[in-house]
């Protein structure tokens, strides 16, 4: 499911306001979370190291909004993982 989708989703079910700008960007970061999913255990030992290929990680993003936009809180955190859970305090991520 895309992050699109899945905001959709919420949006529909009345947990998230629409926002234009947040649905703007969610192509941008799905793309993110799929090159890190594909590269997520790539080993690089000492001969992957010297004859692999380097890897060109994505561009970064800088994301920039008023306050209220949705970084903080329950409208992103966990987007791309519905079941994810926040750790408790002092307890390894």
């Amino acid at each position: 499911m895309t992050l699109t989708e899945i905001y959709d989703a919420r949006v529909a079910a009345g947990q998230l306001r629409p926002d234009p700008a947040q649905h703007a960007v969610l192509p941008k970061l799905d793309a993110l979370r799929h090159w890190l999913e594909a590269n997520a255990n790539r080993r690089v030992g000492l001969f992957a190291g010297l004859f692999a290929k380097p890897v060109t990680p994505p561009a970064g993003l800088y994301l920039w909004g008023g306050v209220g936009r949705g970084w903080v809180g329950r409208g992103w955190v966990g987007l791309g993982r519905p079941g994810l859970q926040r750790p408790q305090r002092g307890q390894r991520r």
